[in-house]
């Protein structure tokens, strides 16, 4: 009888083992189950995040390039501080006087009859070739002071203006200073010619 219980025991002891692997797997099956279902979450939730996230970023991203835009585009806008400064009207007057201060020395110089054609000529060619730069003076004033031509702050416009005032003032410094040489050649010239023409009358030379 003890003999018999003892097969008996044996014989259920491997289903027991077995109930207990089975079992055991179970659990295990059932806890990888529960860890997948809380590892969906959390990548659900962090995909929420990330989404939200570039969506933030997209909007922020339209708003700064929209900012940027709007910047740039004003800079070609030329404010009222720009548009007023003196200096603009100055540049214009000193191309005026250049003309002027030219066109006085040729006709005194014409009308003096010392000068040669060729040096006329080249008094003519030293005017055009100033009024020329004088031009180019004025093209970027206009640029510089007009809408929708120059990308600039405002800063950079007066500064500019600045520049071209300066580079007119030596312009018309060098156009007073040439004409004056000239002026005073053909003065000294001319008393030459007249001693000359003194000193033949006085010793009756023809």
């Amino acid at each position: 009888m003890k003999n018999l219980c003892i097969i008996l025991i044996l014989l259920q002891l491997p289903c027991c083992l077995i109930a207990q692997q089975q079992a055991k797997k179970r659990g295990i099956i059932i806890e990888q189950i529960a860890g997948l279902a809380v590892y969906g979450k959390a990548l659900k939730k962090g995909y929420d995040i990330t989404t939200a996230g570039l969506n933030t970023a997209h909007s922020m991203k339209n708003g700064t390039f929209s900012l940027h835009t709007g910047y740039i585009d004003s800079l070609s806008t030329v404010s009222k501080q720009v548009r007023s400064n003196p200096k603009i009207t100055s540049i214009r007057e000193l191309q005026q006087r250049i003309i002027t201060v030219f066109a006085d020395e040729i006709n005194w110089q014409q009308a003096q009859g010392i000068m040669t054609n060729m040096d006329v000529n080249y008094l003519k060619k030293v005017r055009d070739n100033l009024l020329n730069d004088c031009r180019d003076n004025l093209d970027e004033l206009q640029q510089v002071t007009g809408n929708g031509q120059l990308k600039m702050t405002d800063a950079q416009r007066l500064e500019r203006i600045d520049k071209l005032y300066t580079d007119m003032q030596d312009k018309y410094a060098f156009a007073c200073a040439y004409t004056a040489k000239t002026h005073k050649l053909t003065q000294v010239r001319k008393r030459d010619k007249q001693e000359r023409e003194r000193l033949k009358k006085l010793y009756g030379i023809q």
